[in-house]
This record gives C-alpha cells, structure tokens and sequence, in this order.
C-alpha cells in the first residue's frame, strides 16, 4: 500500500510500507531573566528604600530596581546586562546600549552583553550594526551563541535568506538542542523554504522534547498535513508506547474523520496489535469515505486470508 492521500512523514510511519517583530522576540527571549531580576531587584528596593516615589507603571518599576542593582554593585558586569535587557523591554534602546557597553568596558568580550546590545541595535532598526554583534556573538559554543544563531535566522527569514536562515538554526540546535521553540522555528523556516518533510522531522522533534507544546501542535495544524495527532501517534508507536499510539490515532480519526487515509492508518495501528476484528472495523470504515481505497481494499483482503 502506498497511501497515495497521505503525506509523506519524516519518519516513516508504522504501516505495512512505511516573527515575529523584533520586540516580540525580544520579549520571548527575556522573560525568564527579567522575572528572576525582578525578584531580586524587588529585594533591593525594600532594603535601600527606594520605594518614597512609586514608579508610574511596571515599566519603569522594572527599570528603576535594575539600575538600583547596578548602584548597589557598580562593578558587576551581570547587573549592568540586566539593567540593559530591563531598558530594552521598556523602549528605552539607548540606555540599553550604554549599559551593555558599560558592561563590556568591565568585562571585555562578554557575550550576554553584546547580545543585548544586538537586539538594541536590531529595536532600533540599524540591521547592520546588530548583524555584527550577533555574528561575533554565534562564533562561541554557549548558549549565548546559539540565541545569537536564532537572532541571524530570524533577521535571514525576514530578508527571504531562507537557506541560511536554516543553517543558522541548525547550529543553534547543534549547541542548544533541548530547546523545542527552536525546532519549531526551525520547522516554520523549512515551510517557507518549500521543504515539508524536514519541517515535520522539526516538529516531531520539538514535540519529543515537549509532547504537549502548543507551538509545535499549531505549526502541525497550520501545515494541513492531517490532525496534529497522527504524527504524535507516530513517535509514540516508535517509543514502544502502543496503547497511547494506538488511542492517538483514535484522536486523529474523530478530530479528521473524512480522511481515509487516517482511518486505513488506525487500521494498521491495530493489526499490528492483534485487533482484527478493530482493523477490520477501521479498514471498512476508510471505505465508507473513499470507496475506492486501494489500501484499505489490499488489507480487507490480506486480513481474511
């Protein structure tokens, strides 16, 4: 059988032949540092008692307990990267750019800085100054650099660089590989380069990583290759976990139920458990949608033999 209707999966599945805008981004990558800045800044500003003027949003909140971290340690290199990332939140890239080059003027060659101090440059839409930053960022092994490579890949998406913008990722995932958002980044950039095997390999990944994340089942979706399900289905199957896979292809056939490849493919799911009785069930029900499917013919028959 070659499931003619079907698409043709990264892995071959278990039957019998088988951005954003830049502060969008920016925003993504800093979230996890500004929540850990904020509780710290939120402790300095309780013993130095700053709190006599209230800041006039969260904003400069932020703002304000960031630059009391560097006034109350003025030689350190780290809250002075803070300081520019919680200033680049708040539109404010300038500053931002002052205190990642005040923190490089501490530490030459600091990698988190020159990194803040590329996406000051790419808010403020001078590309080629941050293209530089991040290229000398990406030369290093950490996963500094590999957020530098996710920078490039984005900034190469946007100006139709496709081909590099997936190298670029791909070294990414080389150095930082448990991290799924880049997989599916990586998948989204292989649907626009016209590559939609890959793409799906990109995803399945992502989802090995984390089954449940929301952005690789929505870029699934978005492909029309079927219910997010079916590909689930597949990794479980090959993780040895057939009750779970065969229940996923179930999904599948509820949440598609007029695509008949899906119904031939619950089908073998379930003959090559030892439900024939199931697999016939699915294989007429294949037949039910398109009379004419020769794969769910050839199994009817292979089954009765």
């Amino acid at each position: 059988m070659d499931h003619s209707s079907a698409p043709e999966a990264p892995v071959p599945p278990v039957t019998r032949k088988k951005r954003s805008k830049n502060r969008t981004l920016i925003a993504a990558i800093l979230a996890v540092g500004v929540l850990s800045l904020s509780l710290l800044g939120l402790m300095l500003w309780t013993v130095l008692g700053s709190q006599t003027e209230a800041p006039r949003s969260a904003a400069e909140r932020d703002v304000a307990l960031a630059e009391a971290a560097v006034e109350a340690d003025p030689n350190n290199p780290a809250a002075r990267v803070d300081a520019a990332r919680i200033n680049l939140l708040a539109g404010d890239y300038d500053r931002a750019i002052e205190y990642a080059d005040s923190a490089i003027k501490l530490s030459p060659e600091l990698a988190s800085a020159e990194l803040v101090k590329g996406y000051a440059y790419a808010a403020k839409g001078d590309e080629a100054a941050a293209r530089e930053l991040y290229e000398k960022v990406a030369k290093g092994e950490t996963n500094t650099a590999a957020e530098a490579l996710l920078a490039l890949a984005i900034m190469d998406k946007k100006a139709g660089s496709l081909e590099s913008a997936i190298e670029s990722l791909e070294k990414a995932i080389e150095i930082d590989s448990m991290d799924a958002l880049k997989r599916v980044e990586l998948g989204k950039i292989q649907v626009a380069a016209a590559k939609p095997a890959e793409a799906l390999a990109s995803y399945a990944s992502a989802l090995r990583l984390v089954p449940d994340l929301e952005e690789g089942l929505e870029a699934l979706r978005e492909m029309q290759y079927g219910p997010a399900e079916y590909l689930l289905a597949q990794m479980a199957w090959e993780q040895g976990d057939r009750d779970e896979a065969t229940r996923l292809m179930e999904n599948a056939v509820e949440v598609s139920p007029d695509m008949a490849w899906l119904h031939v493919a619950l089908g073998d799911f379930r003959a090559m458990q030892g439900d024939t009785a199931g697999a016939k069930t699915a294989y007429t029900n294949a037949l039910g949608v398109d009379s004419s499917n020769q794969d769910a013919k050839d199994a009817l028959a292979a089954l009765e033999r």
